[in-house]
């Protein structure tokens, strides 16, 4: 199955274009996705969000919704899952959202097989630019997903999201061990420089 035939999948919105100036009222405040505001686990990192105002109310094909497949354009390419709390954050246009149609595919199904190995070398072939490296819309369009029963997608859903939360809280507890080594080495520094 190809993407674009059980999905509609389309770039993200061109902000300069709907951007209220500095001069004008702005009719709306979106919270906008950034590059980085997706993890390298797929997550979407709310704090990392920035605030967009735009000239005029924007159509609900550029806001997440529920159930979307958000992939970033530029390397690394990572897809992303929307859940409810992920709802109505605009889509730039160095993103694609593809909204599944297919009932034979899970859209959790489809983010996990963007991030594998096999999608990812595939991209790899097709990234073009020198300055940003960027894949073309298209490439990820026309991906070819294998098509495995629904029942086999959930264990696979159910057994990378396990592992993708265990490899978030051992990224956490790497960081936290980094700064109490810090801190004790700050200490002993500190009590060295004092003799």
């Amino acid at each position: 199955m190809k993407i674009k035939d059980i999905a509609i999948a389309k770039s993200g919105m061109v902000l300069s274009r709907k951007r209220a100036d500095r001069f004008e009222k702005p009719a709306e405040k979106y919270k906008v996705l950034t590059l980085k505001s997706i993890s390298k686990y797929g997550k979407i990192n709310h704090e990392d969000l920035e605030e967009y105002y735009s000239s005029e109310k924007l159509s609900e094909d550029y806001l997440t919704k529920e159930g979307d497949v958000v992939v970033r354009l530029r390397e690394p390419i990572i897809a992303t899952y929307i859940g409810k709390e992920d709802e109505n954050i605009l889509v730039p246009s160095y993103f694609l959202k593809i909204r599944v149609l297919s009932d034979k595919i899970l859209p959790q199904y489809l983010t996990h097989y963007l991030n594998s190995k096999k999608a990812q070398k595939q991209f790899r072939q097709h990234i073009a630019g020198t300055s940003i490296p960027m894949i073309k819309p298209n490439v990820i369009k026309s991906l070819e997903v294998p098509n495995v029963s629904l029942d086999r997608q959930r264990a696979i859903i159910k057994f990378l999201d396990c592992a993708q939360k265990e490899l978030i809280l051992l990224d956490n507890l790497i960081e936290l061990k980094e700064k109490y080594y810090k801190g004790i080495c700050d200490k002993l520094m500190k009590g060295y420089n004092e003799e």
